[in-house]
Parts: C-alpha cells; structure tokens; sequence
C-alpha cells in the first residue's frame, strides 16, 4: 500500500508542474519520501507518505510525531547541505 500511496502522490505532483528531485532521501536515520521542485516559486517541498486503512488510530496527519518532524527536518537539511 505504501509504495502504490508514493506512486499516486508523485504522480499528483509530476501533474501539478513540480519536477521530482531525489525519492527515499536518507540522512543518518532519517528519510524524506519525495523532495520535489517547485519551478514558480523556486521552492523544494519534501513530502512525508502517510497511508492507513482505516481511521482507527486517527488522521494520518496525526501519525506525523514530533520525532518524526524533527526526523524530517533533519533529512531535509541534510539535502540542502549536500545539494548547496
């Protein structure tokens, strides 16, 4: 289920205008799903996949933990840092 969410999100995407960057993007321990460029406001924006069946333990936004928004940051700023 996971990887057919990250084809569908990278497609909506792809579809929107934004070009793909890099997929699966580890830094230490921590990883960024999709890193995409937004060419119109010379933007990135990294995109965290969440899915889940059911609603039974919550939104899937809720899953997102501050551990694991720290973890994001931190990946994210090792993209930057290696691709200044």
């Amino acid at each position: 289920m996971a990887r057919t969410a990250k084809s569908l999100q990278k497609k909506y995407f792809e579809q929107e205008g934004y070009i793909l960057v890099a997929q699966n993007h580890r830094y230490e321990q921590a990883e960024i799903d999709l890193i995409f460029k937004d060419v119109k406001k010379k933007a990135l924006v990294f995109v965290e996949v969440k899915t889940q069946k059911s609603k039974t333990f919550g939104e899937p936004e809720e899953s997102v933990t501050e551990h694991k928004q720290a973890q994001l940051i931190k990946s994210a700023e090792g993209f930057l840092m290696s691709h200044n």
